[in-house]
C-alpha cells in the first residue's frame, strides 16, 4: 500500500507547539449543540515531564466534559481530575512515542511521532 502521508524530522519543542494548537482547537470547537458527542483526547507523552506542558489544557478539557486519557512511563497517579492515566513500561514500544489523537463533533486530528534520539545538537528529535 502506498502511503500519502508526509513524514518529517522535528524537535520535541515543535511537537509541543503542534499539540498545544490541536488541544486548543478541540477546546474552542465545542459548539454545545444538543446531541454532540463527547470529545475524546488521547495523549502519549513518553515521560511525566513532557505532560506537564499540557497539564492545564488537559485539565480544562476534562472539566469541559472531554474524555481525556494520557499515557507515559512512570507514576500516573497525580493527574488532574477527570484525566485518566495509563502507566507504560520503560521497555514498551509506545514509551518511545509522542502521540495525540483527538475526536470531536466537528474536529478530528492525530499526530504520531517516534523518538529518534538526540540527532540535532542541543535538541531531542522525533
Amino acid at each position: 500500500m502506498e502511503s500519502h502521508l508526509r513524514t518529517i524530522t522535528t524537535t520535541k519543542r515543535s511537537l509541543a507547539g503542534l499539540c498545544a494548537a490541536m488541544e486548543t482547537s478541540v477546546a474552542t470547537d465545542r459548539t454545545g449543540r444538543p446531541g454532540e458527542p463527547q470529545p475524546i483526547v488521547l495523549g502519549l507523552f513518553q515521560r511525566p515531564a513532557y505532560f506537564e506542558g499540557a497539564r492545564r489544557r488537559f485539565c480544562e478539557l476534562a472539566a469541559s466534559g472531554a474524555l481525556c486519557v494520557v499515557a507515559f512511563t512512570g507514576d500516573v497517579s497525580h493527574l488532574p481530575a477527570g484525566v485518566q492515566g495509563v502507566a507504560l513500561g520503560e521497555l514498551e514500544a509506545l514509551s518511545n512515542e509522542w502521540s495525540l489523537v483527538i475526536f470531536s463533533g466537528g474536529f478530528g486530528a492525530s499526530l504520531v511521532a517516534r523518538d529518534l534520539g538526540d540527532i540535532a545538537p542541543g535538541e531531542e528529535t522525533f
